[in-house]
């Protein structure tokens, strides 16, 4: 018997939760339905993220970002130093940052006054319009269907 499961919402988190359904599950038929199919977050709906999802994501671009195909699938690494002007409180996911440290005096020096506090922080980035279309390919060739629909209700 076939499972099959509908995936709301066509960014990353919801094509790449369709992926790895279609690619870990046996007889399953999965459906992305999506309001539309763009790389970039429709305003207003920006996606809390936290915990083990942010670990999982970390674990899934890792293992991109060590193959020949990371640039195919928009995938690196990016140092950034991060200013504030205020002291800047250590994030909860700190640990999910291959660095992230306080930023030191001589650091500080080398940006305006105003800027008295900071980060260096390494972490991945993830190019959404290579990305997302690399992943959907891939769905579709495990046989993943993409509707382009507005959800306004759902039924369990």
């Amino acid at each position: 018997m076939v499972l099959k499961v509908a995936v709301i919402g066509g960014g990353v988190i919801g094509i790449t939760s369709a992926y790895v359904i279609a690619e870990n599950l046996e007889d399953v038929q999965v459906t992305v339905f999506s309001e539309s199919w763009s790389p970039l977050i429709p305003r207003g709906m920006v996606q809390l993220v936290t915990g083990i999802l942010c670990q999982k994501s970390f674990e899934v671009f890792q293992g991109i970002c060590k193959t020949e195909e990371a640039v195919e699938w928009g995938v690196g690494l990016l140092s950034v130093f991060s200013l504030a002007t205020e002291p800047l409180e250590t994030p909860p996911y700190q640990d999910l940052f291959l660095e992230y440290r306080p930023l030191c005096a001589k650091e500080l020096s080398m940006f305006p006054s105003r800027c008295r506090y900071g980060a260096f922080i390494t972490t991945f980035f993830v190019e959404c319009t290579k990305f997302l279309p690399v992943l959907m390919k891939r769905l579709q060739r495990k046989g993943g269907k993409l509707i382009e629909k507005k959800i306004e209700t759902y039924m369990r």
